[in-house]
This record gives C-alpha cells, sequence and structure tokens, in this order.
C-alpha cells in the first residue's frame, strides 16, 4: 500500500514525464507537393492533408529581392517532390508549421545557408551553432547572395520605408509606396534624397526599390 508522500511522488513524477514526452519534437514524413518561395513549402501527409511548412532558423531573399528566385529554385532542386522527415519546433503567426526539414539525413536548412541561398534568422534561432557555422563558411567564401558585397537581409527588406517624401524628389518602390528606406542606393551618404533622374546617372541600381516597378 502506497503512503501518501508515496502516492504524491508518484503523481508528480507522472506529471514531469508527461511534460517531457509533450515538449518533445514531433517527427513526421510528407512529401513536397509545392514551393512558394526558398524558405516555405508545402507538403501533403499520409492522410493527404495539406501542411505550409517554414523552414526553421533561416530566412532567405525575398521574391523581388535580389537572388529571391535562385533561392527558391535552389529550394525546389533540392526537395521537391520528394519525401521529407519533419521535425516540428513551432508554429508562426501566420498559421505554418517551423521545422527542420531532412532529406534522408541531409538538414536542407542548414544546406541552404552553407550555400548562400539564405541568412541564418539569428532572431529565431539564436542558439544555431550549425547555421551560424554555415552562414560564416558562405559569407568567407563568397557563395550564392554573399557573391553581393552588400545583400540587403529579407527582414530589413520588409520593413515599411519610413522616409517621408521631400519635394521634387521622386520615390517609386516595389510596394508602389513613394518612400525609400535606409537602405536604399539612392539615397547619398547622409540619407539626403536626391532626384531620380541623378540617382539613374549617378548611382548603381537600388536594391530596395527599382524604379518603374
Amino acid at each position: 500500500m502506497k503512503t501518501p508522500l508515496t502516492a504524491l511522488a508518484s503523481v508528480t513524477l507522472t506529471i514531469l514525464l508527461g511534460s517531457v514526452l509533450a515538449a518533445e519534437p514531433q517527427t513526421v514524413t510528407a512529401k513536397v507537393v509545392g514551393i512558394s518561395d526558398g524558405d516555405t513549402l508545402t507538403v501533403l501527409d499520409a492522410a493527404n492533408v495539406q501542411t505550409n511548412i517554414r523552414l526553421n532558423g533561416i530566412d532567405a531573399p525575398e521574391a523581388k529581392q535580389d537572388f529571391g528566385s535562385r533561392a527558391k529554385e535552389a529550394l525546389s532542386g533540392k526537395v521537391f517532390g520528394r519525401e521529407l522527415r519533419l521535425v516540428k519546433r513551432d508554429v508562426d503567426r501566420y498559421g505554418r508549421t517551423v521545422a527542420d526539414v531532412y532529406v534522408g539525413e541531409r538538414l536542407i536548412n542548414r544546406e541552404l545557408v552553407a550555400e548562400g541561398f539564405a541568412w541564418h534568422y539569428v532572431k529565431y534561432a539564436p542558439h544555431d551553432k550549425e547555421l551560424a557555422a554555415a552562414e560564416a563558411s558562405a559569407r568567407e567564401q563568397k557563395l550564392g547572395l554573399w557573391a553581393d558585397p552588400a545583400p540587403i537581409a529579407p527582414w530589413d527588406f520588409r520593413k515599411p520605408a519610413t522616409m517621408p517624401t521631400v519635394p521634387g524628389m521622386v520615390y517609386v518602390t516595389t510596394k508602389g509606396k513613394k518612400y525609400h528606406t535606409a537602405t536604399c542606393r539612392h539615397l547619398n551618404a547622409s540619407a539626403t534624397a536626391i532626384p531620380l533622374d541623378e540617382a539613374k546617372k549617378t548611382r548603381e541600381p537600388c536594391k530596395a526599390c527599382r524604379p518603374g516597378e
């Protein structure tokens, strides 16, 4: 017969074990049926349920950024039509499942960063030493997007522009807003706006807001 103390200890152990098991990442297998961009895909599981997957710990260039289409092609080449092993880590604010994506023993998240198709997303994976090392290696070798001496990180690209318009100046962004971003190369060194015609003559094409798009 259990004493009250023994019974309490058993209940406590059961609760603790349940918590540990609940915290274990869920692993499933599924087939890729769609690629949205360089870090997002759609899979179909054995029950024919579709799920949108966001690759954990990385951030690939947006579609309208330089290298965006190449990042998407790289992910597609690695996973499209193949069976994946997904280690689910979280659900993001858009309802996508955040996961580590494996083809066999290959971690696709890490491969994309190592080959210069994505950044290590430090904000959401601050302690991932593998991703940090992969990005450092890609930077050093100038692989993929790192061939550009000053690539714009996608989290900066997604930030809304805040610079006010200036009389006589022209601003055209990919989203149709009449603002430049802080990293726009149509701005001079002191962040003063200059006319678009002058920018076309004296500056490299803007990475953040392409005239006419």
